[in-house]
């Protein structure tokens, strides 16, 4: 890695969690409003038991962010977790050897959160008797998008190398 590849690394490091929390809050924002629950624990408990059998593609969206946020491969989250870490490596500096344990400690909080609520949501008992469907095509489509930009830039990372680091050099060089 280059030392003009490290300097713009902090680019990449928070355009994947910027891209996969808009994913997280496009579902949460149709849960919501397809449950007219307002108290997560309450949605957490009832509405969630089978939510993908009711909102399929909502769930499947809600399931590639989170993964990725974990920093499971083939995924953008991944990349960016990968990135620093290369970079803190390469540095040999101690001080940014910590910032590969919080990195490995940011994802094991992510899984510690997202895993149950999948594992719930693709496994619980139907507890409620809501019947939703998916989200509108207007909520939908972006979902979809951006849940396909995580793969695609977690797959082809040459291809998020060269469109994001022009930009930040554009961006961040005088």
């Amino acid at each position: 890695m280059t030392d003009a590849t490290i300097s713009y690394l902090p680019v990449i490091a928070v355009l994947s969690p910027m891209l996969l929390s808009i994913v997280v809050y496009y579902v949460g924002g149709k849960s919501e409003k397809a449950s007219d629950v307002l108290s997560i624990a309450t949605c957490v408990g009832s509405f969630l038991a089978g939510m993908a059998k009711r909102m399929p593609i909502t769930m499947l969206t809600f399931s590639i962010a989170a993964l990725s946020m974990m920093g499971i491969p083939l995924l953008c989250g991944f990349i960016s977790k990968w990135t620093l870490d290369m970079g803190a490596l390469e540095t040999g500096e101690p001080v940014f050897m910590v910032s590969i344990l919080l990195l490995i400690l940011s994802s094991i909080m992510n899984a510690i959160y997202f895993v149950p609520i999948i594992i719930k949501a693709y496994f619980g008992a139907n507890e409620y008797e809501g019947g939703y469907d998916d989200a509108p095509p207007s909520m939908l489509v972006p979902m979809v998008i951006l849940a396909a930009g995580c793969i695609v830039f977690g797959i082809f990372t040459n291809l998020s190398f060269s469109a994001i680091i022009p930009a930040a050099r554009a961006l961040l060089e005088p």
